[in-house]
């Protein structure tokens, strides 16, 4: 099954669990802006970053074994739809582990590219501004 029709082919039920699940496993830092580490994302070894977890199994579905990458299922949930063709999951705030919805964005890789150079302006240049829309949020700190 494709990656982006698994994020189609996903009922309002499993939605439900999958959002309760991040939320529920999640490092939610008190400053702003805030960001929600993924307590499944790997820290070091794994190349798997962003954190995988199983979709709820529901009658009537042909996802059974299936897995969602947590930020791509919030950027689906930030942008209230599912990905495009070429979308990448954009992390607004730089940071690669956090799956926080309001730090999600669906834009082609060129684009989410960009925002690795506009993280490091905005942390070195008080007076820069980002020309992204939606803005970059925050420099990437260090992880």
């Amino acid at each position: 099954m494709e990656a982006a029709h698994i994020y189609s082919a996903l009922t309002e039920e499993q939605i439900s669990a999958l959002k309760t699940k991040i939320e529920a496993n999640c490092i939610k830092e008190t400053e702003e802006p805030g960001c929600w580490t993924h307590t499944f994302a790997s820290r070091g070894g794994s190349h798997d970053v962003f954190g995988s977890l199983g979709i709820p199994l529901s009658s009537g579905t042909d996802l059974e074994g299936k897995k969602v990458k947590a930020h791509r299922f919030m950027a689906m949930l930030a942008t209230g739809r599912p990905p495009l063709s070429g979308d990448e999951a954009s992390h607004l705030c730089g940071n690669p582990r956090c799956v926080r919805k309001e730090h999600m964005w669906w834009e082609s890789g060129p684009v989410n590219q960009t925002r690795k150079c506009c993280h490091i302006y905005l942390g070195l240049h008080p007076t820069y501004t980002c020309p992204h829309t939606p803005a970059c949020i925050k420099p990437l700190k260090a992880i």
